[in-house]
């Protein structure tokens, strides 16, 4: 995951999520085998949310994830038959939506973690990570068209602190929260690549109203902030601590940590079922990770690790285990019925398990 100027040459723009394991290999087949159905011909899906009509998901195409240069950009995904259709997105500045000093388009979105939430006038945001041009979270409208979707930019919310954006999560009052993963003075650091994958803290968490703006959370910095959703009532924020295989609950009354949750993999995004419960994902080991990505390589063996995590029972649920080689790694899954759609940071497909 990376900055202002996009360059996927920059191994810190795909840090957030490559996590690389073992060799390279070839390029497994775009088969369905075994109850596993691989969806390809899209650029890194990198993380989802499901639209409003629950039939349609949209996609995050991590730029560079596919042949290290290769455009991203959303996309919708429809769930009857698994077609994939790039979402285009006009331009219309709109005050409130984002900071006042945000109100320039860009010329392309480089999207990250995103998020879904209701407006206060009823209408539906995306909130999308971007690091091309500026370190932002940009703000735009879903229109639903007759044949589809399409998206207005409305606005956007620059990183302060030399913050460097992985993951949003918006609420129906316009406000949202995210996570920092490193400083962006890592990048250009001589032992930057180490330090980020140390366990030490890299990362912090922030949050946005639009009486305040963006203001750093205290009390919170964790080993490459990684995926975060807001709990049910808004007090609390769960979050993954990705080198430290961690997920982490925040208080927001208390401002502190409240709870470590040990996990026996890395966790990347995190996803809601429509029951309430968390669905998360995340690959085994990060031993290789810096020699796949420095290699440049199309496609890395990395096992992989799905898990349903209930906040209030505290209960954590295996949903699928992946070996190496079956895909390049995991950064994200969504569970619709009896069905999984399990997303990457890198690569040229993703992933229809039947449960």
């Amino acid at each position: 995951m990376q900055p202002l100027k996009f360059v996927i040459a920059s191994i810190f723009l795909i840090a957030s999520h490559f996590a690389f394991s073992q060799a390279s290999t070839q390029t497994p087949p775009c088969e369905a085998k075994d109850g596993i159905t691989p969806i390809c011909n899209v650029n890194a899906p990198e993380d989802f949310e499901q639209l409003p009509d629950g039939k349609h998901l949209l996609i995050s195409q991590i730029p560079g994830g596919k042949s290290h240069g290769s455009a991203g950009g959303l996309a919708v995904l429809n769930l009857s038959d698994d077609k994939i259709t790039p979402l285009e997105i006009k331009s219309e500045f709109k005050a409130g939506w984002g900071d006042n000093d945000c109100n320039e388009p860009l010329d392309t979105l480089a999207p990250h973690g995103i998020s879904l939430s209701s407006r206060p006038n009823g209408s539906t945001e995306i909130l999308a990570v971007n690091h091309h041009q500026r370190e932002s979270i940009e703000r735009l409208e879903l229109v639903k068209e007759k044949n589809g979707y399409s998206a207005i930019w409305r606005g956007c919310v620059l990183s302060r602190d030399n913050g460097m954006f992985n993951d949003v999560d918006g609420a129906n009052d316009g406000s949202f929260v995210a996570t920092i993963m490193i400083d962006r003075s890592l990048r250009t650091s001589a032992d930057g690549f180490d330090k980020m994958l140390s366990g030490d803290n890299t990362g912090w968490l922030v949050e946005w109203d639009k009486e305040s703006g963006l203001t750093r959370l205290p009390a919170n910095e964790s080993p490459f902030n990684n995926g975060i959703q807001l709990g049910h009532d808004g007090n609390s924020i769960i979050f993954s601590a990705w080198t430290a295989k961690q997920l982490r609950i925040y208080d927001r009354i208390k401002h502190r940590i409240s709870q470590q949750i040990e996990l026996p993999f890395h966790p990347d995004n995190i996803t809601q079922r429509e029951d309430g419960t968390l669905i998360i994902a995340g690959i085994h080991e990060l031993a290789s990770w810096k020699s796949c990505v420095l290699a440049k390589s199309p496609f890395c063996e990395t096992g992989f690790t799905v898990i349903a995590f209930d906040m209030d029972s505290q209960k954590i649920t295996p949903i699928f285990n992946a070996k190496a080689g079956l895909m390049s790694g995991a950064s994200a899954a969504f569970q619709i019925d009896n069905t999984l759609y399990i997303g990457t940071y890198s690569g040229d497909r993703m992933l229809k398990v039947s449960l």
